[in-house]
């Protein structure tokens, strides 16, 4: 995506358009939105900014973190100085309230990147005069509701029924919204993807690598499928991206597939790997085209340095590794595992362990830990073959990513006694294959498994509401038409 360029169109407003008194203020060779939109490259630079918002759709306390990991996954909130309030009460004791603040903040940053994109796909409408390559606006247009699709996915699955946006509204118009059911906020999710499967191209030449493909909208939908039970239809979307042979479990392309390839898709310098059919892109070094992964998911400890560091990281404390995690990984899979779940460390003052329960999938290693500039995976291949295995009910599939692990496959010797069923030995993959990526608890949920696991987990029976997160409180007080949901 041209190392995703952040694109600042000056005085953009928040909502609607400004007035042209304000624009004719401004000389002619200042970029403002009134005479930014004027060739093509300058349509495909607000495209490039549009991209920016994945982030905001995958980043560090996003909805797919703060529900996948946090709050429905194998993470919480570990801290050895400082509180958390509303993040403990959320991933330790699944209590959220409608004035949660990582659900508020969410929430605000899912509008407003909403916001953002129906805003580029407004501009690109009005300005489609100037485009004369054929299949580019089309493409554009198929890249922004990619973005927006993922938006609308993850807000249904957190909040159920909320108002569904696909324009640019005025304040008054903005403060009166009802709320769409789920099922009508994932009936435009679909119909979005469907547009970016039609749309895309399956590759782009160098200069552009890291833009949405068509495999990777098809990924995308297909999770979706699955998410809402059009099972036959996800089934298609992945049997063709597997077929594409695009795609591999042989990250480092040695033309050997074994543990090696799954560190090596999240080694610092690994850029389009094989195996990623999505990944956010960053540069190490660029203000504001690097990520704060490890900034939030190591402990708050005092001293805790990483290997190879000489100075003590401050960080939030958000992601610690669950001890069950850490069991759940077989004796042998000590790749993934050293990756995904890390119980100690050296306390440097007398060389001693000290539990500081982390994930590695995101530290590799640069000098500057808050200036990440390592690709981070979104749709991995792997996720293609466990989603087939699921759907097939074929344990080769399965199969692969295990062989790519190391280990003993479903239904051969050294198998662990305890999974019984190919359906139990795809969530236990998927499970230690996957941690800290943001796919534990929306798994339990698609698999009607999340009131049950969660349950077990904390010793006490949850209502079937939790399966959803509260509409913040600020939401309700501005909007009268806004329905809280069942439970809070």
């Amino acid at each position: 995506m041209k190392k995703i360029l952040i694109l600042a169109i000056g005085s953009l407003c928040m909502f609607g358009s400004c007035s042209q008194d304000f624009l004719d203020e401004y000389p002619p060779h200042l970029i403002t939105a009134g005479n930014f939109y004027q060739n093509e490259n300058q349509l495909i630079m607000a495209a490039n900014s549009v991209y920016n918002q994945l982030y905001t759709v995958w980043g560090p306390l996003s909805l797919p973190y703060v529900y996948g990991d946090a709050y429905g996954g194998d993470s919480y909130i570990y801290l050895t100085v400082g509180t958390s309030g509303d993040w403990f009460d959320l991933a330790n004791d699944m209590n959220v309230f409608s004035a949660s603040g990582p659900i508020e903040s969410a929430w605000n940053s899912y509008y407003n990147g909403i916001f953002r994109v129906n805003d580029f796909l407004e501009e690109l409408e009005a300005a489609s005069n100037v485009i004369t390559t054929p299949g580019l606006k089309e493409r554009l247009q198929a890249e922004a509701v990619f973005v927006r699709a993922s938006f609308y996915y993850y807000l249904a699955q957190c909040f159920g029924g909320v108002p569904l946006v696909t324009s640019v509204l005025t304040p008054t118009q903005a403060i009166v919204l009802a709320q769409n059911t789920e099922a009508e906020i994932i009936a435009k999710v679909e119909e979005d993807l469907r547009f970016a499967v039609n749309n895309l191209p399956a590759t782009y030449p160098a200069q552009d690598r890291g833009r949405v493909t068509s495999h990777a909208a098809r990924a995308m939908l297909a999770r979706v499928y699955m998410s809402y039970g059009k099972n036959n239809e996800a089934r298609e979307l992945l049997a063709q991206v597997i077929n594409s042979g695009r795609f591999s479990l042989d990250s480092n392309q040695d033309g050997v597939v074994g543990p090696e390839d799954y560190a090596h898709v999240f080694d610092a310098y690994t850029k389009h790997s094989p195996e990623c059919v999505l990944e956010l892109q960053f540069i190490h070094g660029i203000t504001g085209r690097w990520h704060n992964y490890v900034e939030n998911y190591t402990p708050t400890v005092p001293f805790f340095t990483f290997p190879g560091q000489t100075q003590p990281v401050g960080t939030w404390g958000l992601g610690a590794v669950e001890e069950r995690l850490f069991d759940a990984f077989e004796p042998n899979d000590n790749t993934r595992r050293s990756i995904s779940a890390v119980m100690f460390i050296t306390n440097p003052s007398n060389g001693s362990p000290f539990f500081a329960p982390h994930t590695a999938k995101y530290y590799h290693g640069f000098r500057d830990l808050f200036n990440n500039g390592s690709n981070v995976p979104i749709i991995r291949y792997s996720e293609v073959l466990l989603n087939y295995a699921e759907l097939t009910n074929d344990a080769q599939y399965l199969n692969m990513v295990r062989a790519r692990a190391g280990l003993p496959g479903y239904g051969e010797p050294g198998y662990p006694s305890h999974i019984n069923t190919l359906a139990e030995a795809i969530e236990h993959e998927r499970r230690v294959e996957f941690s800290f990526e943001f796919q534990r608890g929306f798994d339990l949920r698609r698999t009607g498994r999340f009131l049950e696991v969660k349950g077990k987990e904390l010793g006490r029976t949850l209502e079937p509401w939790r399966i959803h997160f509260p509409i913040p409180q600020n939401v309700i007080d501005v909007n009268t038409n806004m329905r809280q949901n069942q439970g809070y």
